[in-house]
């Protein structure tokens, strides 16, 4: 967020207090699968993606623009 996006300290951490509830929401689950004892996600990654796209919406970046091309104002 500070070098991308290019936010403040303070745009970022109001950004990623507000997003905070709705990705690490705790589940009730066991960390793997009874039936074939597979490992499985403790936090919902669609919750992350989506609060990432729209911070990244919210900054006035397109997503395609995320992802390279021209010489980015902050090196990171």
């Amino acid at each position: 967020m500070l070098g991308k996006l290019e936010m403040t300290i303070d745009g970022c951490i109001l950004a990623f207090t507000s997003m905070v509830d709705s990705i690490f929401k705790q589940r009730h689950t066991l960390p793997f699968k009874l039936i074939n004892g597979k490992v499985q996600a403790r936090y919902d990654t669609a919750a992350l993606e989506n609060s990432i796209k729209a911070i990244i919406q919210s900054a006035g970046f397109a997503e395609a623009k995320m992802r390279g091309g021209g010489i980015p104002a902050c090196k990171v």
